[in-house]
């Protein structure tokens, strides 16, 4: 829920576009229920051998007519503004992911690849759109039609409606069962991902080191290692989804089953009028669709989420190397430099520099020699505070570069 809330904020600017486009959406609900009500008039008018049905058949099919025109408009809106909002978002979220990243300090990097990174700042960004254009649309869509329908049930017969109820309990334990084990595998899917594409950067970014040492059967390896990582882990996705949509699919065909069997039962007796019957079955695919729909739409949800978690891990990661609210300015600097007692890990409890203390005067030119790995990169960085000592402080003509 907390991913879903930093969405909807970081979505803001584009809402307008989604409460024009869940217009279109309620718009279009309701214009999906005319056609069975229609197909239920004229059944009606048939088998009462009313003696106007031709112009009132006439009627009927003017306004289908317009059911069907209203609906193509409203698709229209929907599709065109969820995807514009969704696109232009993931674009903001993109240069919003860079820009945060081109704030963390070096520490950040210190322990990551450059096309993990670059992963979750391309891959793991387009879920989003499938997310906004496509999931949340369908659901809400999905969802109204849902409860349309069941109002339209309940009107036309009470008991049938409450028949066709039965097999819902089982349609919502197994939507939430799907929704706790598949995201787990989505996001380890998006992982792995990342990993191939890590490795990937890494080989061609090296590829004259891999060519003059002769190496290029073992960075095949490499990749088709990191591919087939990936592979299972999708396909693993994949399994539970493909066991998941049948049995679903399965389940709302029950609920079919049993009312027409019911429903055939109370049509034989003259309990239920062939009109009804006929209407009750068309709107109960419709029923069963948007519950069928929801099993893809949690699919597409739990994928979209597992990128979100990728992209806000990143986005809610603070900076090692903070700035104070007012730093002090120096307007005439003199250059004396202090080394006070500093000591510096890239990893915990294993130090690269220990109690430093390093003195340079103004107009002092001094040489940092050694071996490599002493710590002179180090001490260079920490100057120019790509990271923050552990302990101690620098100064700069006394005062302290922190502030």
């Amino acid at each position: 829920m907390k991913i879903i809330l930093q969405l909807l904020q970081a979505a803001r600017k584009y809402w307008k576009y989604l409460i024009l486009s869940m217009v279109a959406m309620l718009v279009l609900t309701v214009a999906q229920l005319f056609t069975p009500w229609i197909v239920r008039e004229l059944i009606s008018l048939v088998t009462s051998q009313d003696p106007e049905l031709g112009q009132k058949a006439l009627n009927l099919a003017i306004i289908l007519a317009i059911a069907y025109g209203v609906q193509a408009i409203a698709q229209y809106i929907r599709s065109y503004y969820t995807h514009f909002a969704a696109w232009h978002f993931v674009s903001d979220i993109r240069v919003k992911l860079y820009d945060h990243l081109q704030s963390l300090s070096l520490e950040y990097y210190h322990d990551k690849q450059t096309g993990q990174l670059m992963s979750r700042t391309s891959n793991d960004t387009a879920t989003l759109e499938l997310l906004i254009a496509h999931a949340a649309p369908d659901l809400i869509v999905n969802l109204l039609i849902l409860i349309g329908v069941a109002s339209i049930l309940f009107y036309i017969n009470v008991t049938l409606a409450f028949l066709s109820l039965v097999t819902v309990p089982l349609l919502v334990i197994m939507a939430g069962y799907f929704a706790k084990k598949v995201l787990p595998t989505f996001k380890q899917a998006h992982q792995t991902l990342a990993e191939f594409n890590a490795t990937l950067h890494d080989n061609l970014s090296g590829i004259k080191e891999i060519q003059v040492f002769n190496q290029q059967e073992r960075e095949k390896n490499r990749i088709l290692e990191s591919s087939h990582s990936y592979t299972i882990a999708i396909i693993k996705a994949l399994r539970l989804s493909a066991i998941y949509h049948p049995t679903m699919q399965f389940l709302s065909n029950m609920g079919t089953v049993l009312v027409i069997g019911y429903g055939g039962y109370l049509a034989s007796i003259g309990k239920v009028p062939v009109e009804d019957i006929v209407a009750f079955i068309l709107y109960l695919n419709m029923f069963y669709q948007p519950i069928s729909n929801l099993a893809r739409i949690n699919e597409d949800f739990q994928n979209a989420l597992a990128g979100a978690d990728r992209i806000f891990e990143v986005l809610n990661t603070p900076s090692a190397v903070t700035e104070v609210e007012n730093p002090i300015e120096l307007k005439s600097i003199q250059g004396e430099l202090l080394f006070d007692d500093v000591s510096f890990s890239y990893e915990p409890g294993v130090d690269v520099l220990k109690n430093i203390h390093l003195q340079v005067n103004s107009g002092e030119m001094v040489a940092l020699v050694g071996p490599t790995g002493v710590g002179k990169t180090t001490l260079i960085s920490l100057l120019h505070r790509f990271y923050d000592p552990t302990e101690g402080s620098i100064l700069v003509d006394q005062q302290d570069i922190r502030n």
